[in-house]
């Protein structure tokens, strides 16, 4: 559907097309970060207020906004060829550390706010909707931390560039990569 979207955007001489989405959904970071190759242009705490819906839960709607940039050579190329691999991850510096908490479900153990470095990652569990199900106070506390993690980082000059999904490598866990501007 996004690809028939930009060719008619496209027809039209729209360049670019922005929306929202939910950062803790993987399913979505994938799509946007790594198929569609959008750029997020900010973090927009409780973007939309709670929403009534048995999926939402009453949840805080944070939201990433970003942008599609249609017409440039990158999304071009990232449409056509898909995300490249992203290579070896495993020695860059985490802004939280995660464990399997008691209940099974991912958990943060520590958040570390005061790394300087390039570049970082941020772990999200693959699979929020589970926790929504099975323990919501923890889907909450995901909300909570990552808005803290997402706007300290992004206020200290780092981007959101690139999403690397669950996979054999990875050893199932997901993270988004911050870059520092400039980098």
């Amino acid at each position: 559907m996004k690809l028939a979207h930009r060719k008619l955007a496209l027809a039209q001489g729209i360049r670019s097309i922005c929306w929202t989405y939910d950062p803790l959904q993987s399913r979505n970071a994938t799509l946007n970060l790594a198929r569609l190759g959008v750029k997020v242009e900010e973090y927009i705490p409780d973007c939309y207020g709670r929403f009534p819906s048995i999926i939402e839960k009453g949840l805080a709607s944070d939201r990433f906004v970003v942008n599609w940039r249609i017409a440039t050579a990158a999304v071009e190329w990232r449409v056509a060829q898909g995300a490249p691999p992203f290579g070896d991850i495993a020695g860059l510096p985490r802004a939280n550390k995660t464990r399997i908490g008691a209940n099974g479900l991912l958990e943060n153990a520590r958040l570390h706010l005061r790394l300087h470095t390039p570049r970082l990652l941020v772990e999200i569990p693959g699979d929020t909707d589970t926790i929504r199900c099975q323990a919501l106070k923890l889907a909450i506390r995901w909300r909570w931390e990552t808005r803290k993690i997402f706007q300290h980082y992004l206020a200290a000059g780092y981007g959101v560039t690139s999403f690397v999904p669950p996979s054999e490598a990875t050893a199932g866990k997901c993270f988004y990569v911050l870059d520092r501007a400039g980098n």
